[in-house]
């Protein structure tokens, strides 16, 4: 199966860069600097990739049970 390990902490790191990148945003707007608003922005794609990363490890954790309950359920049918 799967580890929710590195799930857990791409996770994290998906978080982690999403606050940070709304703090850069408003920071910059705030202090009116272009550059970091240019980072917090360029963070958002950062936060992008994170986030299917993630999505990638919760599909391919379901279709491994998928696969599990589908084969225990073949298995277990009996054709004459």
């Amino acid at each position: 199966m799967p580890k929710k390990e590195a799930e857990g902490r791409v996770l994290l790191v998906f978080l982690l860069t999403l606050a940070f990148m709304f703090v850069e945003i408003a920071s910059g707007y705030i202090f009116g600097s272009i550059a970091l608003l240019a980072d917090g922005i360029h963070m958002g794609t950062h936060t992008l990739a994170f986030g299917i990363s993630f999505t990638v490890y919760m599909l391919a954790r379901r279709w491994y049970i998928v696969q599990i309950l589908l084969i225990k359920t073949y298995n277990n049918v009996n054709i004459y």
